[in-house]
């Protein structure tokens, strides 16, 4: 795939997470486990108040797939939490959500079940501190992710529409091992307008296909 800003997209097998993340050819950084806190580079450095997790127990922060309604109150604030309705993916029907941080980069959809059991957690805004116990968030490019996967390229759906970019496997490679991503959905996406000269590439890499790293478009 060519160099183009991205959205990277991450759903939990409880919990849905959405992150925005830039396609650009960079040095990978190291993996980030949760233990570390490496001030000095804030886009890998993590923190539990907004760690990401998959698994047999999936969560985000403080919530999982039991939380309720008033645990997210209890926990975070009443004053950080805002009841909307809001549909979480193209053509869905609008869903009961608390939206966590409202209006701040650090923002949290959560999306709620009938019996108001947490279903999907959003994040997508640029500069959220929302990642995986890898680091993986927004501004994760794709070539970090393959670096991640243990440089084994991994498939994806083709862009515009409303499954694009899904990883679709991850070939076998360390993040199909990972027990912190077992039922986690990571997606890519263009961030940004497709340029006149792209066009004609974009064209290749849309629609229902399968792609990988080593698509030449």
């Amino acid at each position: 795939m060519q160099s183009t800003s991205s959205l990277l997209l991450l759903c939990l097998c409880a919990l849905l997470l959405a992150v925005s993340c830039n396609n650009t050819n960079t040095n990978t950084p190291p993996s980030v486990k949760e233990t570390e806190t490496p001030a000095s580079d804030p886009q890998t450095a993590t923190n539990t108040d907004y760690l990401l997790r998959g698994g047999d127990n999936p969560m985000a922060g403080k919530v999982n797939k039991q939380t309720t309604t008033a645990d997210v109150t209890t926990a975070y604030g009443k004053e950080n939490v805002k009841q909307d309705q809001i549909a979480p993916n193209g053509d869905m029907q609008p869903m009961d959500a608390t939206r966590l941080f409202a209006d701040t980069p650090n923002e949290l959809q959560i999306f709620w079940l009938p019996n108001k059991k947490a279903q999907l957690v959003v994040s997508s805004n640029e500069n959220s501190p929302w990642h995986t116990t890898e680091g993986i968030k927004i501004g994760t490019t794709l070539n970090e992710l393959v670096a991640l996967n243990g440089g084994k390229p991994f498939k994806f759906s083709g862009f515009g529409w409303d499954y694009g970019g899904s990883v679709t496997s991850w070939e076998g490679g360390t993040l199909d091992k990972n027990p912190d991503y077992k039922g986690l959905y990571i997606g890519l996406n263009p961030k940004n307008e497709i340029s006149e000269q792209l066009q004609n590439d974009y064209a290749k890499v849309s629609g229902e296909g399968v792609l990988t790293r080593t698509t030449p478009a």
